[in-house]
């Protein structure tokens, strides 16, 4: 149970994406998820994606 739970958590202080924020706006097939895809690749950012 305590395995599960420590690899559940994968953000910390320490993080490089902690308090960093990349926001795109902009109609359906416009590229948004290709865009954020190609930028924050490699960066250990989390992506939320709200469609």
């Amino acid at each position: 149970m305590i395995k599960m739970f420590e690899q559940k958590i994968q953000e910390g202080v320490y993080d490089r994406g902690i308090f960093k924020a990349f926001f795109l706006a902009g109609g359906p097939g416009s590229g948004k998820s290709f865009v954020t895809q190609k930028v924050t690749s490699g960066l250990s950012l989390k992506v939320i994606n709200s469609d």
